[in-house]
This record gives structure tokens, sequence and C-alpha cells, in this order.
């Protein structure tokens, strides 16, 4: 009776070891993360303007090529959490985000594996934000070894692959009584009138329509060509780089684009605006098919204009 109670186990045993691994080993080839093309020279001015809004978020933008995204948060039950207008959230700034980039860089060095920097901005949404969201963000992003460390005066002092930039209200409070912080501010050219050389700051950010006319059918007025390089010399000369949001987003604009003195300059359509530079892009490989990415619950519409 014993010995046919053990052979009769042992068929099973074997079975359910061998579905074991089986599973285990699909599992693992589920959580390899997906090797994205890296992104060619022209792609490097594109911000991919409320990215957490694509049908994919960070998954179209790397898709694409694209080196620089933004995420809207406020405080809500403790956490930083993706929003927009309020009503409610796509998810966790960790969730949607900072781990998925830290993955990549864990597992290639940087994001795409070519050793060039990435910019993750983080919008902290007026009116729907407290002050809270403060000591959240500052024990949040002080987990991630892949952020690079900024100085007040906006200078690195410890290098990373992926930069922070924090943005709009209670942006200069994460700064407070600190020395060094995993991430550095952005100000918007109107706000630098009232108050100059912002401790931590590395970025200037402008709204297209309020410091040019030019909306990108025909050729640029040439006083307009000066402005923007003088916006440019002068952001430069201050050791800032800058960024355009609101800027007419289509073909006629962006074919002109690459020939304009940019750093960084939003777009809402990330595989469209890729497509229009194309002619431009050496070797450029196009995406052919969507990654999978985790489902992120939509939320309204989010239009153009925020930054």
């Amino acid at each position: 009776m014993r010995r046919h109670s053990i052979l009769s186990i042992k068929p099973c045993s074997f079975i359910c070891v061998t579905a074991a691994i089986f599973l285990v080993s699909i599992a693992g080839a589920a959580e390899k993360t997906p090797t994205f093309p890296a992104p060619d020279g022209p792609l490097s001015i594109l911000h991919s303007h409320n990215d957490f809004a694509q049908e994919h978020p960070l998954d179209t933008a790397l898709e694409n090529g694209i080196t620089s995204v933004e995420a809207d948060v406020t405080d809500r039950r403790g956490e930083v959490r993706v929003v927009h207008l309020g009503l409610w959230t796509y998810g966790s700034l960790k969730d949607l985000y900072l781990d998925r980039l830290q993955k990549l860089v864990d597992e290639k060095g940087s994001v795409y594996g070519d050793g060039k920097k990435f910019t993750l901005w983080i919008e902290m949404r007026p009116f729907i934000t407290s002050r809270k969201v403060v000591p959240l963000l500052r024990s949040l992003l002080s987990k991630y070894p892949m952020l690079a460390q900024y100085g007040k005066d906006g200078k690195e002092v410890k290098p990373g692959p992926v930069t922070a930039v924090l943005m709009n209200v209670h942006s200069r409070d994460y700064f407070d009584g600190l020395e060094t912080a995993p991430a550095c501010l952005t100000v918007s050219r109107a706000a630098e009138k009232d108050q100059p050389n912002a401790s931590f700051q590395c970025y200037v950010h402008f709204r297209w329509a309020s410091q040019f006319t030019w909306m990108g059918n025909g050729e640029m007025p040439r006083p307009e060509i000066e402005k923007l390089r003088m916006l440019q010399r002068d952001a430069h000369s201050r050791g800032l780089r800058t960024r355009y949001w609101g800027i007419p987003d289509h073909a006629e604009f962006w074919k002109r684009a690459l020939t304009l003195p940019f750093d960084l300059v939003g777009t809402d359509q990330l595989h469209q605006t890729r497509l229009y530079l194309a002619p431009a892009l050496p070797h450029a490989t196009l995406p052919t098919k969507k990654l999978p990415s985790a489902e992120v619950p939509r939320g309204l519409p989010v239009g153009k204009g925020s930054p």
C-alpha cells in the first residue's frame, strides 16, 4: 500500500515541478525590460509634453527616441500621484515613471543604454497641490540612485543618467534649506523678472505665444529669429538650458525647427513629430508596433495650455 502511494505521488511531483519551472521562466521573460532604439541627434530637442496623457505613458516616448518627458503631480492620500485637472489620478509617480526608469538604468547603465542623459520633468499642479507634496517628493526622490545631484548654483555635483526638473507651485519650497538635491529647478521667463537667479535653477521655460507671433507658416520673421537667438544666448550665459511650450505643433513648424536654436521643444504628437523630422535623422528606425505598457486609467483630455 505504501509502495503504491509513493509511486503514485512521483509522477504528480514531476509534473508539478516542471509546470512551476515553466511558469517561473514565463514570469522572468515578462519581467525583462524592453529594448528601445537609441535616439538620433535631432531628436534631442523633443520633449514629451504631458507625457502621462499618451495612450502608453513613457513607452511611446521611448519608442520614438525622446529623452525628455513630463509628469504633472499632486499630493493625494500620502502619495505623489500623477494628475492634471485634479478629478482623478493616472497612478503614482513611483509606478509610472521612477521605478521604470530606474529599472532601465540598472539593466543598461542609462535609459537607452547609450550613456546619454534623460530628463524627467515633475510639475506640481497649482490649486490642487498642497505643501505636503514637498516632504513626500523629497522622500520619494531620495530613493533613486539614477538621479543626478545638484548644488545651489544649478550645476551637477554628482552625475546621474536621469535628471529630475521641478516646476510650478511649491517647486522652490522643495529646495529650501538644502545644500544639494536629487533635482534641479526650472523657472518661467515671466517669474524670472520678479525672482532672478533662483537657487538650484538649471532651466528657464517660455510659453511660445508670449514671445513670438510666428505660428510655423512660412518663414520665421528675421526679427523673431534674432529674438530667439538672444533668449538662447542669455540663458546659456547663465548656465541654463531652455524649454519652449505651447508651440505650433504641426508639420510646417517642425520642418523648420531643426534650423532654429532650440534646447527643448514640447510636442503632444510624439510619433507624428518624429515622422516630420525623419528626413533629418541619420539611420533612423521608426517604431512599427507599440510595446506593452502597464494599463493606465485615462483622465480627461489634456490640452496644450499648460507647460
